[in-house]
């Protein structure tokens, strides 16, 4: 049961940090507004993506509710401060001189990264 446990949090951090929708939600958020002001969408993405994705690990035969109860636990553990992660980077980069002018550029290479992502899990698949 703790292998369980263990595969699913490398699973959920890894699911959590690589660029995705919600991650670049937090990310444009923390752009604008903040990394605080980021918070209530974090909460909410983060149990959404925790109660999304915790039917990959559910064991047959396994007390269910204890279970995914605490699969849901774990990623939304894991993923909050993920996408904190983001919307810091945010909030990092517009405070960097010239930010205004590198918003496009650097837009691009996160399209760049989150094309290479789904292309990586395609082509796996």
């Amino acid at each position: 049961m703790l292998s369980t446990y263990l595969s699913f949090s490398l699973f959920a951090f890894i699911a959590s940090i690589t660029p995705g929708p919600s991650n670049l939600i937090s990310l444009a958020i923390g752009t604008r507004q903040g990394a605080m002001a980021a918070l209530p969408f974090i909460v909410g993405a983060s149990i959404s993506m925790a109660l999304s994705s915790i039917s990959i690990f559910a064991l047959p035969g396994a007390d269910d509710l204890q279970h995914t109860s605490w699969l849901a636990l774990i990623f939304f553990l894991i993923a909050a401060p993920c996408q904190l992660c983001w919307s810091w980077l945010g909030q990092s980069a517009k405070g960097m001189e010239g930010f205004s002018k590198r918003e496009a550029c650097f837009n691009k290479l996160l399209a760049i990264l989150l094309l290479i992502t789904v292309w990586g899990a395609l082509l796996t698949t």
